[in-house]
C-alpha cells in the first residue's frame, strides 16, 4: 500500500527532504481582511493557504460535530461509501458505517480487508448553517457571493460535502475542475489524528502529469495515490499540509492534491467555490 509508507514516515523527517515544502499558515484572528488574503494568495498567486485555529472562535459549535449526532439524526439514511482498498462503492446505512469506523484499527492494513471511506456525503443542514453562515467568511461561503452556484440555484451542483474516514482512508491525486478554488476544514478528530495533504502547484501541473505518466500512472484517471518515493522524484515543489482540527485548507485552481487520514478517524467538510 502506498499510503502505509506515508503513515510510517515522521513528518519532520519528511519535511527535511526535497522537494517537500510547508504551506503558509496564519491564525484566523490575525487576518485583517480575509477576502483580500484569499484573493491575493490563492487566486492571484495560485498558492495554497492554511487559515487555522477556527476551533478557537466563539462561533465554533463543536458540540454538534460528533459521530453520535450523525448516528442520531441521520443513522437510517442510505449512503454510499468507497472501499479504498478494493476501489468499489458500498451502500449501507449511516449508522452501520459509523459502527465500522469506530472499530479499532490494528495498524496492519495490507490492502486485503475492506477500508471504507465516507466521501462526498451530504452535509447536515445544521452543520452547513453553523460553518458557512456563522463561522467562515463570505469569501468561502457556500452559494455565497463568490460561488457561481448562487446565481443559478435551480441548476446548482452539490459542492458542499462531508468526508468521514479512519486511518489509511485517502483521496488519490486529482485537481478541482472548472477553475474552482477548493476549501476544506477539519471539524473533529480523535486525539493525535490528522490529515496529510500533498499539493502540486498549477504551474507544475504538466510536469506532474509527465512524471507520473512515466511511472505508469496517468493522473487523468484520478485513481493513483502517490508514495513518498514517487513524490521525491519530482523536480518541482511538493507542498505539504498537516491538517488538524480547525485548520481551513484552501486549494488553488488546477492544483493537484491528495489526502491521507492518519492515526485514527476524522471528519471534514469540504467545498468548491
Amino acid at each position: 500500500m502506498t499510503s502505509l509508507n506515508i503513515i510510517a514516515t515522521n513528518f519532520n523527517d519528511l519535511m527535511s527532504r526535497p522537494p517537500f515544502k510547508h504551506v503558509k499558515r496564519i491564525p484566523y484572528d490575525e487576518v485583517a481582511d480575509m477576502g483580500k488574503l484569499v484573493h491575493e494568495t490563492v487566486m492571484v498567486q495560485s498558492s495554497p493557504l492554511i487559515v487555522d485555529k477556527w476551533h478557537k472562535s466563539p462561533a465554533w459549535n463543536g458540540s454538534i460535530f460528533k459521530l453520535n449526532y450523525l448516528k442520531t439524526h441521520y443513522g437510517t439514511e442510505d449512503i454510499v461509501c468507497r472501499d479504498v482498498n478494493h476501489n468499489i462503492d458500498v451502500e449501507m446505512k449511516m449508522k452501520d458505517f459509523i459502527d465500522h469506523i469506530r472499530k479499532p484499527s490494528n495498524g496492519s492494513d495490507t490492502g486485503s480487508e475492506s477500508l471504507l471511506y465516507g466521501k462526498d456525503l451530504s452535509c447536515p443542514e445544521k452543520w452547513r448553517e453553523s460553518i458557512m453562515d456563522e463561522l467562515l467568511p463570505p469569501i468561502v461561503a457556500y452559494r455565497g457571493p463568490n460561488d457561481l452556484n448562487a446565481f443559478y440555484p435551480e441548476k446548482a451542483a452539490e459542492t458542499l460535502m462531508l468526508y468521514i474516514g479512519k486511518e489509511g482512508t485517502r483521496t488519490p491525486l486529482h485537481y478541482n475542475h472548472c477553475g474552482t478554488v477548493g476549501h476544506n476544514i477539519l471539524l473533529h478528530s480523535d486525539d493525535n489524528a490528522h490529515s496529510i495533504w500533498f499539493m502540486i502547484a498549477a504551474e507544475d501541473k504538466t510536469k506532474a502529469e509527465l512524471l507520473f505518466k512515466s511511472l505508469g500512472y496517468p493522473l487523468e484517471r484520478e485513481s493513483h495515490f502517490a508514495s513518498v518515493e514517487q513524490l521525491t522524484q519530482a523536480e518541482f515543489p511538493i507542498y505539504v499540509v498537516e491538517q488538524r482540527v480547525g485548520d481551513l485548507v484552501l486549494i488553488p485552481s488546477l492544483t493537484y492534491h491528495q489526502v491521507l487520514n492518519v492515526v485514527w478517524k476524522d471528519y471534514r467538510q469540504s467545498s468548491l467555490e
